[in-house]
């Protein structure tokens, strides 16, 4: 990451004012990886007709398809000076403030949401306290987006691989974008289970623009890393900033090949990219045509796939809904061969030493010991 500019009129007057502590606590913070939506890279593995039904939302598919450059200055005025009052009054104008271009900014979740293009609708009741939601049953919310005969959950100690597939993606771009910075991408929280229930229905009364101004205020109260970077110059474009001279920075990251081979969720057959537990792509015509000959009159097996478990439908619940596809959320491991056995003592009983004639089919060492 290239260091800022010091001289910009953006951060210039904070070295030297009221806020200098604070600017120097968040110059010393990293940068938060931001990942989003790339259709462009899961069409490039195949997998794009199946996770792109699973957010049905659509703001919050607007939310995880925000792509913007990310300039330090910008991000260190608005860090340095950002201060969020919790309320449930998605109107309240004073809810979030912060300073851009050297002028104090106030805004509602309302604003800060039309600012972010998610144009939410008004004529409803929105859910803004997400600390601990009212009236949630997180233990059965769990069940629903788990994969069968798990344990109860645990907030913070039940582990995202114990998800359905798409449930784990899902968990993960929430772990490395939107959820507060102190959570682990391993672990699942209360707020992650509530986040991805609020992705998968498509009139979730959950306000997105309280959800940002909280990761914003947990990140400006932790200083460890600074999330939701790419954000700050979506509001710089809606107040018509300047943004030249700022240093740039890539911190955005798309959710593609990279991000799922992390996870270990890629696998690639005869030459094929796809997500291990969705059904597998048909296999193009020019790798076909590769096959020796005499290969096409007999069957061709994967080793290391379960053809019975593969034929068999696997029924995903969440929400009041469900859906079904064949193979689905199984993860196709190789299959060990069976280890051959040892061969057994040639030596008569009365002279094999008397520590080992407890395990006849083993051949003791020299020493006469076990290892």
């Amino acid at each position: 990451m290239s260091k800022p500019n010091l001289r910009h009129e953006y951060v210039q007057d904070l070295r030297r004012g009221a806020h200098r502590d604070r600017f120097q606590n968040v110059l010393a913070c990293k940068f938060g990886q931001h990942h989003y939506w790339s259709k462009r890279e899961l069409e490039k593995l195949n997998c794009y007709e199946h996770l792109s039904p699973v957010v049905t939302n659509r703001y919050w598919c607007r939310l995880l398809s925000i792509r913007a450059k990310v300039y330090h200055e910008l991000v260190l005025e608005f860090y340095t000076t950002f201060k969020h009052a919790a309320t449930t009054d998605w109107k309240d104008e004073a809810a979030v403030q912060f300073r851009l271009d050297g002028e104090p900014r106030s805004m509602s979740y309302d604003e800060l949401a039309d600012a972010l293009g998610l144009n939410l609708v008004n004529d409803r009741d929105y859910i803004t306290e997400i600390a601990e939601p009212a009236g949630v049953d997180f233990g059965r919310l769990y069940f629903s987006l788990a994969r069968p005969r798990q344990l109860p959950f645990k907030a913070g100690k039940t582990k995202a691989s114990t998800l359905q597939l798409e449930n784990r993606l899902l968990h993960h771009m929430l772990a490395k974008s939107y959820t507060p910075a102190s959570d682990s991408a391993s672990a699942i929280t209360k707020r992650s289970l509530y986040f991805i229930q609020s992705m998968r229905q498509r009139d979730h009364p959950l306000h997105l623009g309280s959800v940002v101004a909280r990761t914003f205020e947990k990140s400006a109260s932790e200083l460890k890393k600074l999330h939701c970077t790419p954000l700050i110059t979506c509001l710089a474009e809606y107040f018509q900033i300047c943004l030249q001279g700022c240093t740039e920075q890539r911190e955005t990251t798309p959710f593609g090949r990279v991000t799922l081979t992390k996870m270990l969720l890629l696998r690639e057959e005869r030459g094929v990219m796809w997500i291990k537990g969705f059904p597998q792509p048909q296999i193009p015509e020019a790798v076909q045509q590769e096959a020796p000959e005499g290969a096409a009159d007999e069957e061709v097996q994967p080793e290391d796939v379960d053809d019975t478990a593969a034929a068999r439908p696997t029924t995903f619940e969440y929400g009041g809904g469900s859906s079904s596809f064949p193979g689905a959320g199984l993860l196709h491991l190789p299959v060990r061969a069976a280890a051959s056995p040892e061969p057994a003592d040639p030596r008569p009983l009365d002279a094999v030493p008397a520590a080992v004639r407890g395990s006849p089919g083993r051949v003791p060492p020299e020493d006469g010991c076990l290892r």
